[in-house]
């Protein structure tokens, strides 16, 4: 006896109902025309027009729905106007784990930011001391490839910077690249914010986006950076 083949097609449940939603229009409409009731006519009315009402509000949700599912399959998590805020990037760098890596214009501020024990906000000092596997990667241009604006800053935070190297002694790892900055992240663990470099634009005020590294997204970036960095030089 042949095995009989059974094919189920499965409808999403935003579909049934809004098929719901147009059946109960649907009897609404007939009921409004085929009463001669003035009073129940006006009530049927009622329910057709917040009936049609709800459906529209549906169908915009459909919309915004499949909107947030499309961001949500290329990785995003999030988009940022800017990069101002400290909050933002201190609660991803608390909780880090395995790796850190900063590449931009000069690092300086997220050094100043998290990583100056003099500060009262010092997550990724903290987090190193409780993570003994944790490891970080600065990644900046030489320096004929920063702007003027970049070579004070890293050159004012470079003590900080070598006595992070030597606090945290092959577990911090500072490289520089031979080419102009093209865009500035940060990477923890599993989250990457990435964000554009943009001439004559501080990087904090230029928009970003938060990645899940898992995604086909972020993976160009960490492997664009693997690539610049195994040819990149040590930061002496």
């Amino acid at each position: 006896m042949k095995a009989v083949m059974k094919t189920t097609i499965r409808m999403p449940l935003s579909y049934a109902i809004l098929a719901g939603l147009f059946l109960l229009a649907a009897v609404t409409l007939y009921l409004f025309f085929g009463t001669t009731n003035q009073k129940l006519s006006t009530i049927i009315g009622g329910i057709c027009g917040g009936v049609v009402v709800y459906i529209i509000s549906f169908l915009i949700s459909i919309y915004e729905y499949r909107s947030i599912d499309r961001f949500r399959e290329l990785g995003v998590k999030e988009v940022l106007p800017n990069r101002r805020g400290t909050d933002y990037y201190s609660e991803l760098v608390s909780e880090a784990g395995e790796i850190v890596i900063v590449t931009g214009t000069s690092c300086s501020r997220f050094i100043d930011d998290f990583a100056n024990k003099e500060n009262d906000n010092h997550v990724l000092l903290d987090a190193l001391r409780k993570n003994k596997g944790l490891h970080v990667k600065f990644m900046v241009p030489a320096e004929k490839y920063m702007d003027e604006r970049s070579k004070i800053k890293f050159s004012a935070g470079e003590e900080k910077l070598r006595r992070l190297l030597a606090d945290f002694q092959g577990r911090i790892e500072m490289r520089r690249f031979g080419h102009e900055p093209r865009h500035s992240f940060v990477r923890v663990d599993n989250d990457l914010v990435v964000g554009p470099v943009f001439v004559e634009t501080e990087s904090q005020d230029s928009p970003a986006i938060h990645l899940d590294v898992n995604s086909a997204y972020a993976g160009k970036y960490l492997r664009d950076f693997d690539r610049v960095w195994a040819s990149s030089k040590p930061f002496e």
